[in-house]
C-alpha cells in the first residue's frame, strides 16, 4: 500500500535519504541517531513511490543548475530533486517544500509548489 494524501500518492526522490547523512557531516547530531534515522526511513520508505535515479535526471539537474545556480542560488542536491519531479510529474502534481529556493525554482518552472515554513 503506497502512502496518500487527499488521494494522492506521494513520492520521493533522492534528496530525501541523502540530506541526513549531510546534516550528520554537518554535526548536527550523532551516528547513533544518524542509525535510528536511516533505519526508520527505510520502513518507512516501503510507504512510498520511489523515483530512481537515470541520466535524464542527472542531465536535467546540470540544465537546472547552470539556469539556475547563479541567479537563484540552487545548489546540486536540490537541483537533483527538482529535476526528479519535474522529468516524472503528471496532472495535478505538487512540489512539497521547506526550502525557499526550490520554491522559487519551481515557480519559474511554473510548476505548483507548497511551501511550507
Amino acid at each position: 500500500m503506497t502512502v496518500q494524501i487527499s488521494g494522492f500518492p506521494i513520492w520521493s526522490g533522492l534528496k530525501s535519504k541523502v540530506r541526513f547523512s549531510e546534516n550528520f557531516r554537518n554535526n548536527e547530531f550523532t551516528e547513533d541517531k544518524l542509525e535510528l534515522i536511516l533505519k526508520s526511513l527505510k520502513e518507512q520508505f516501503n510507504y512510498f513511490n520511489q523515483i530512481i535515479m537515470t541520466g535524464a535526471i542527472v542531465r536535467e539537474a546540470e540544465l537546472l543548475i547552470s539556469t539556475y545556480g547563479k541567479t537563484i542560488g540552487l545548489r546540486s542536491l536540490d537541483a537533483l530533486h527538482i529535476a526528479c519531479w519535474k522529468l516524472n510529474e503528471e496532472k495535478n502534481w505538487i512540489f512539497v517544500t521547506s526550502d525557499s529556493i526550490q520554491d522559487k525554482v519551481i515557480q519559474r518552472l511554473k510548476g505548483e509548489s507548497l511551501f511550507i515554513e
